[in-house]
C-alpha cells in the first residue's frame, strides 16, 4: 500500500507485475537465483520486491528486501502479517541523508 500526501490522505493498493524486471544469480555468493518486482500504482513504480534463492553448503533458504521508490509512505504485508513500513518522506529529507525529496514550488 501507499499512503498518498494528499489531504484526505488517500490509501492505494499497489498491483504487482506478474514478471520479474531483472533476474541474476551470483554462485560465489550463494544466490542460485534471484528476481526483482515492481509494485505498481498505474504504471508507476512504488515499491521495489527482490527475492533471492540462497544455497550455502547443504542449506537452502530464501530472503527478501524492499525498496521504496516513492516519497509517500508505503508499507507491505506477507499473509495479512505488517513486515516492513517507511514513513512519508516529503519535505522531511536532507541533502546528506540517504534519501532526499527535491519539491519544486512556484513562488
Amino acid at each position: 500500500q501507499v499512503n498518498a500526501g494528499d489531504t484526505e490522505r488517500s490509501t492505494y493498493d499497489l498491483r504487482l507485475l506478474p514478471r520479474p524486471l531483472y533476474r541474476y544469480s551470483d554462485l560465489d555468493s550463494g544466490v542460485i537465483d534471484a528476481a526483482v518486482f515492481a509494485f505498481v500504482h498505474g504504471t508507476d513504480p512504488e515499491m521495489f520486491l527482490v527475492i533471492e534463492a540462497l544455497q550455502i553448503g547443504e542449506s537452502t533458504s530464501w530472503r527478501y528486501s524492499l525498496a521504496p521508490m516513492t516519497c509517500w509512505a508505503v508499507e507491505a504485508r506477507y499473509k495479512g502479517t505488517d513486515v516492513w513500513s517507511v514513513p512519508e518522506r516529503l519535505n522531511t529529507s536532507t541533502v546528506q541523508g540517504n534519501y532526499h525529496v527535491w519539491f519544486y514550488r512556484q513562488i
